[in-house]
């Protein structure tokens, strides 16, 4: 799990191996310095798995200022608690339906070829230095513990590819003023940050009015993000955009 951002790159990669992490401490201090591991019964991402990213991703971010957080529509990462939380957290969760991320995700627009390409490259260098294809023999220990070194090595050298913060004004992610941003995936289409509205609050309010009851905010929450929670009851994998659209 890739995770960037314009300036400051603050997230290392997760990585999501198959299994219960009964692994020992000697295991994990040969794991690449700063990747997180995380292990899940089938070694992709569930509502557990995505709950301990958005933490370890809180824990890097948490400044005392608004964040965005910009993900694909997997359900995993729409579990109606999980975005609940991160709104408490002053964080805006913006969803990307299915069929649009080559175009609105910017790890697919940008990253994920470079970020693949590098780790072929450092694979193919620890081949090169240490053994050869037909003698590659090791445990699911060596395995786990190479992959987090290959990941590292290969997400250093993307960020050192090319400009993020470009990459990021490409997509109409951000904008530097309000003339009109053409996104460089949406041919013919232009996004006016002048239409932009932004709410203020008052400071001064009293906590009592801050604080919500929590039954309260999760029936809204309900009524606002209802195909999240009707997502989940369907078991669903994804919500396309008609689907968004339709809600």
């Amino acid at each position: 799990m890739l995770t960037v951002f314009p300036k400051n790159q603050r997230m290392q990669p997760v990585v999501l191996f198959k299994g219960k992490g009964n692994i020992g401490v000697d295991e994990r201090q040969k794991y690449a310095k700063g990747v997180h591991v995380i292990f899940t019964p089938k070694g992709v991402i569930n509502g557990q798995s995505m709950n301990m990213f958005c933490k370890k991703w809180l824990e890097k971010v948490s400044d005392g200022h608004p964040k965005l957080l910009i993900i694909n529509s997997a359900n995993s990462h729409l579990k109606p608690e999980i975005i609940q939380n991160l709104r408490k957290k002053n964080v805006v969760v913006s969803i990307i339906p299915k069929g649009c991320t080559q175009y609105l995700q910017l790890l697919d627009t940008s990253v994920f070829s470079v970020f693949k390409n590098h780790y072929q490259a450092a694979a193919n260098e620890y081949i090169d230095n240490y053994t050869s294809r037909s003698k590659i023999k090791s445990t699911a220990k060596q395995q786990r513990i190479l992959c987090t070194r290959l990941i590292s090595t290969a997400w250093i050298r993307t960020q050192k590819s090319f400009d993020l913060e470009r990459a990021f004004l490409d997509i109409g992610y951000t904008w530097i003023d309000e003339s009109p941003v053409s996104i460089r995936t949406l041919p013919g289409f232009i996004f006016d940050p002048s239409t932009v509205t932004i709410s203020t609050t008052n400071n001064d309010n009293n906590e009592e009015e801050e604080e919500h009851n929590e039954d309260q905010l999760m029936a809204e929450e309900k009524k606002k993000n209802s195909y999240l929670f009707n997502m989940n009851n369907k078991k669903l994998k994804q919500l396309n955009l008609d689907q968004f659209l339709q809600e």
